[in-house]
């Protein structure tokens, strides 16, 4: 049987056509992510001491975004932070004193209170790696590394 290529052709280009209108409804979607924060996180470098677990609110999963509720508890404390994060990237921020007395009355949120970071979720490293930057002091970065 032989092929005739002006047909090939047009059903190239009519298969073409319809994955792309297929593709229409899902093409806002494409490239939004919604990590599962879940577990805990360990300092693989940076000033905090304690172990961060995250509790994730607000998430939009059509646009990969969400807020963050974060503890990090060392032997002696426990500080709270809040952040929030867009596909890949995350902002996070050590309450300050004020802030955090209005949550729960503790007078001081550590000597990190105030401190801002923002960075980028590696999930191409096993255990995911979340690499941020100090906002204030480009010196200073922390490192986290999910799970043990």
């Amino acid at each position: 049987m032989k092929s005739n290529p002006s047909v090939l052709l047009a059903a190239l280009l009519l298969l073409a056509a319809s994955c792309g209108d297929s593709l229409g409804d899902l093409g806002g979607l494409v490239g939004n992510y919604v990590h599962n924060f879940s577990n805990q996180w360990e300092v693989v470098k940076g000033k905090p001491t304690g172990l961060f677990f995250f509790n994730v609110s607000d998430v939009d999963s059509s646009k990969g975004t969400g807020n963050l509720a974060i503890n990090e508890n060392t032997p002696a404390e426990t500080y709270l932070l809040r952040g929030t994060f867009d596909n890949l990237k995350v902002s996070i921020h050590y309450l300050t004193d004020a802030e955090r007395k209005a949550i729960d009355g503790i007078d001081t949120n550590g000597p990190l209170a105030g401190t801002a970071y923002k960075g980028l979720l590696d999930t191409l490293r096993k255990p995911v790696i979340l690499r941020m930057v100090n906002t204030a002091d480009g010196t200073d970065s922390l490192v986290l590394k999910q799970g043990f």
